[in-house]
C-alpha cells in the first residue's frame, strides 16, 4: 500500500531551513578584535549549517519512505548516522561559551536545537514502528521549534554602539597629480553589521563631495572597504574622512586627513642638486684619501 506524503510535515521543516539560513545571517556577529565573539560566532555558524544539510536529508527521507521509494529497514539504516549526527552537534552547542549580551539568544537558540533533534529521532521511531504517533509528535516538535525560530529576532540585543574604523590607507601613500588615489578602510560592527561607508573628500577647502565605497573583502561584520578620490591636478590640497553607518543606524567618522598633490617635475631641480652635492663630497673625499697616501 502507498503512504500517504504528509505534506504539513514537509513544510515546517523547509521554513526550518529558511529560518537557519536568515539567523546565521542577520544574527550572528562576527568582531575580527574579539576572540570570544569570533570563536562563538564561527561555533554557532557550523551548527546551523549543518543541522540544516541533516535536516534536508531527513526530509528527503521521509519523502522517500512515504512515496515507498524506501523499505523500513533502508530507512531505519540511513537514519542512525544522522541521529548520531544530530546528538553530537547538541553537545557542541551545550558547550560553547556565549557572550553574556547573547545570553537569551544562545538559550532559545539551543532549544530549537534540542526540538530538532527530538524531531529526527520521533521521524526515526516512525520508521521503525510505522506508528503514525511518532510521525504526528515529529511533526508537533518542528512546529515548535520553527515558532521558537521566530521568536530569536526579539532576542538580539539593541544595538547602540557606533561601527568601528580599525585602520585607513592609501595606495599610493604619497599621491602626485592626475593620479587617483584608492583608499582602504578595515571597518567593523559588533551586532548589526556595517552597511553604509563613505568617503568625503574637499579639494582646496572647496566643496565637500561623497562617494560610497564598496565592500572588497571580508564582511558587514569586519570587511575592508575600497573607494577611490579621482584624480586631481598639481599644487592642490585634499582634505577627506570616512563615514561608516551600521543596519541600526549607528554612524562613526575618522577624523580629517589631507595631503598635497606632488609634481615630479618640481621634484627635479632638488634631486639634481642632491646629486651635485653627493658627488662633489665624493670627489673631496676621493682627494683626500689620494693626498694622505701620497704623503705616505
Amino acid at each position: 500500500m502507498i503512504r500517504k506524503m504528509n505534506l504539513d510535515l514537509l513544510i515546517p521543516r523547509l521554513l526550518i531551513l529558511c529560518s537557519i539560513g536568515l539567523v546565521v545571517v542577520f544574527s550572528i556577529v562576527d568582531l575580527g578584535y574579539s576572540q570570544q565573539w569570533t570563536d562563538y560566532k564561527n561555533e554557532v555558524d557550523s551548527i546551523f549549517r549543518t543541522m540544516e544539510e541533516l535536516n534536508f536529508k531527513v526530509g528527503e527521507l521521509h519523502k522517500d519512505y512515504t512515496q515507498n521509494k524506501t523499505s523500513s529497514e533502508e530507512a531505519i539504516l540511513r537514519m542512525k548516522p544522522l541521529i548520531e549526527e544530530y546528538r553530537n552537534l547538541e553537545t557542541v552547542a551545550e558547550e560553547l561559551v556565549c557572550p553574556i549580551e547573547w545570553k537569551n539568544f544562545h538559550d532559545d537558540s539551543l532549544e530549537v536545537i534540542k526540538l530538532t533533534v527530538e524531531s529526527a529521532e520521533e521521524i526515526s521511531l516512525y520508521f521503525e514502528t510505522e506508528d503514525k504517533v511518532h510521525e504526528d509528535k515529529s511533526l508537533s516538535l518542528v512546529r515548535l521549534a520553527v515558532e521558537k525560530f521566530q521568536q530569536l529576532i526579539t532576542l538580539i540585543p539593541d544595538d547602540n554602539s557606533p561601527p568601528v574604523i580599525l585602520d585607513i590607507s592609501r595606495i599610493p601613500s604619497s599621491p602626485i597629480e592626475r593620479q587617483p588615489l584608492e583608499l582602504k578602510v578595515n571597518a567593523t560592527d559588533i551586532q548589526t553589521g556595517v552597511v553604509k561607508v563613505f568617503l568625503n573628500y574637499s579639494v582646496n577647502d572647496g566643496e565637500w563631495r561623497i562617494i560610497g565605497m564598496r565592500l572588497d573583502e571580508g564582511s558587514n561584520w569586519n570587511g575592508i572597504w575600497v573607494g577611490s578620490i579621482p584624480a586631481q591636478p598639481p599644487d592642490n590640497n585634499v582634505r577627506y574622512e570616512i563615514v561608516v553607518a551600521d543596519a541600526a543606524g549607528n554612524v562613526v567618522r575618522s577624523s580629517t586627513q589631507s595631503y598635497d598633490l606632488i609634481n615630479p617635475l618640481n621634484t627635479i631641480p632638488i634631486l639634481l642638486a642632491v646629486s651635485i652635492i653627493a658627488v662633489i663630497i665624493l670627489i673631496r673625499y676621493r682627494r683626500r684619501i689620494i693626498r694622505k697616501n701620497s704623503s705616505n
